[in-house]
């Protein structure tokens, strides 16, 4: 051994060398590949770790966002009835980059001149500026630097318009799960089907709703003026509507009601016999002042299901959720913030009526687990 020593020391130096490259590369890998996903690169692998521990139904996988996933092709129905294939990924592959363009067309033709502008005019020119006002210049430099910074891909928009208050993400409910026997790879084998529905966030909706500009005063005007009329003329002067709030016991609490619509729809062909349809349940608020009540901007969406699953799993499994939503909502108040008023409103909300359109009724109605009747009975269960 010792005639050896001292004699590949050459030859140890380039392979440290070599290992150091191999180093240097993966940094650089994971330094362009987070640059190249807009900085979403670094934290996927925690955020996979934080999915794990969340609930099934409502977990959002992050691949979804860093890599999207297309469809090659689709089928459209025309005005005239027949089918036309459409390449889906193209179509949105050219919008991202729409989208994108977009942005960076602002960012560089118009708000990055405004920064350089400001900042020429204003910060190096102008040595009298206290640093209140320098502090406040430079913050709009910054931001025409980066308009669009938290909003430059899908996932970081919708974070960004979560923690603004803007957004809330539906619910994605598990109605069903059932082991099937299915054929795969030429093999007859078993596997797991779960059949899901999506309930919308209804507290967060009616929240935002009545918080909107000049639609909680105009509302609560039009609401207390029908409860001074003798004539029938809205839902508000019922017997139906009298008796169920007499049964009510919440003080002087504003309580509202709501009507809820079920309706079959099938996509991309409205007029068609809904073999393939989605049942969509809707509400509206009957007390609404007219230019809101008559307005489609004032009916909105509270959950979407499958026909064919309401008709497969019953209505108990499919509105078992929604049913929990609805009670919530007549039991536990809603704190609504009026601009003009100094103190939060607390609304509860009630389900007044249901309806639905022909085919829906036989399907909903004529069982005795209907919506309404459905309502009361865990309601009187909870009791």
């Amino acid at each position: 051994m010792s005639p050896d020593s001292q004699k590949h020391t050459w030859y140890a130096a380039k392979y440290w060398m070599c290992e150091f490259m191999c180093l240097a590369n993966i940094v650089l890998q994971i330094y362009w590949m987070n640059k190249f996903f807009a900085g979403e690169f670094i934290t996927y692998g925690l955020r996979v770790i934080g999915m794990s521990t969340e609930h099934q139904d409502s977990r959002v996988d992050p691949m979804v966002f860093i890599f999207p996933r297309k469809l090659c092709n689709f089928w459209k129905m025309t005005s005239l009835g027949h089918k036309k294939q459409e390449n889906f990924e193209d179509r949105v592959t050219e919008e991202d980059s729409d989208a994108t363009e977009l942005q960076q067309n602002i960012t560089k033709l118009i708000t990055s001149s405004i920064s350089k502008e400001i900042n020429k005019i204003v910060i190096h020119n102008n040595n009298t500026l206290d640093r209140e006002t320098k502090n406040a210049f430079n913050s709009i430099i910054h931001f025409c630097n980066d308009p669009f910074e938290g909003l430059d891909t899908e996932y970081k928009f919708l974070n960004t318009l979560q923690t603004s208050d803007f957004y809330e993400k539906s619910n994605i409910i598990t109605l069903d799960n059932t082991i099937q026997n299915v054929i795969l790879h030429n093999v007859n084998t078993v596997d797991e089907k779960k059949t899901k529905g999506v309930i919308l966030p209804l507290k967060f909706q009616f929240r935002k709703y009545f918080e909107a500009p000049d639609v909680f005063d105009s509302f609560m005007e039009h609401h207390n003026s029908l409860n001074t009329e003798s004539d029938m003329t809205n839902f508000i002067n019922t017997q139906l509507w009298k008796e169920k709030i007499s049964l009510i016991n919440k003080g002087d609490s504003i309580l509202i009601p709501y009507f809820l619509y079920f309706d079959d729809f099938e996509i991309n062909n409205p007029l068609g016999s809904h073999s393939s349809s989605v049942l969509g349940v809707y509400y509206s608020f009957p007390s609404a002042p007219e230019f809101l009540r008559y307005s489609l901007n004032s009916i909105f969406v509270a959950a979407l299901f499958n026909t064919k699953d309401v008709k497969s799993i019953g209505n108990d499994n499919t509105f078992f959720k929604l049913v929990e939503e609805i009670n919530e909502l007549e039991n536990i108040d809603v704190n609504i913030r009026s601009p003009f008023a100094t103190s939060m409103q607390q609304i509860y909300f009630y389900l007044a009526v249901k309806l639905t359109d022909r085919n829906c009724l036989g399907e909903l109605c004529q069982s005795d687990v209907s919506i309404l009747h459905f309502v009361g009975k865990r309601s009187s269960d909870d009791d």
